[in-house]
């Protein structure tokens, strides 16, 4: 089984020869430029949410232009699969509150465009609520840290996990 055939068959819950672990079967670069064949890992190009790159690019998200914003996220995923990357690592920003409710529905519908890539990965960075991207769409749910626990995230989310938590389908160091 090569590094990529586990992650992906750790994403959808198969068999899997040994547990899967982000730092040995992915590697992720930063841009479609960056993508390169790799016969055995899963190569992931990061993609920063709207949100984040409003904070990126310090502008204050309740007035940066929202579509600006998803194009330039689009634009990154679409360049990344045409390149020939296994899939997306999605960056999310700043999941939690009203100040990210009027991005939600953006990160979802981004998200649903790359259903059909071999492995696409939420990555929530701290602090998020759990509540606010429990269903947006992704092959696995990624979060670093110890809270919340792979337990708590199992229990309002579906599929699988990518933590450094021992219960999550596929090891994240922390």
């Amino acid at each position: 089984m090569t590094a990529r055939e586990r992650l992906v068959a750790a994403s959808r819950g198969g068999e899997t020869d040994r547990k899967a672990d982000f730092s040995v079967d992915a590697v992720v670069v930063p841009d479609a430029d960056s993508v390169m064949a790799d016969e055995e890992r899963a190569v992931l190009v990061e993609v920063l949410s709207p949100y984040g790159q409003a904070i990126s690019r310090g502008e204050d998200p309740q007035v940066a232009v929202i579509e600006e914003l998803v194009e330039t996220s689009r634009g990154a995923m679409r360049d990344a699969l045409d390149a020939g990357a296994d899939g997306i690592l999605y960056r999310l920003h700043g999941a939690r509150g009203e100040a990210y409710a009027r991005y939600r529905p953006h990160d979802r519908a981004l998200l649903e465009e790359i259903g059909d890539a071999r492995l696409n990965v939420l990555f929530a960075v701290p602090p998020f609520d759990l509540e606010l991207v429990r269903d947006l769409p992704a092959h696995v749910f990624a979060w670093p840290g110890e809270t919340p626990d792979a337990t708590t995230v199992r229990a309002r989310r579906n599929g699988a996990q990518a933590s450094s938590d021992p219960l999550s389908e596929i090891r994240l160091a922390a």
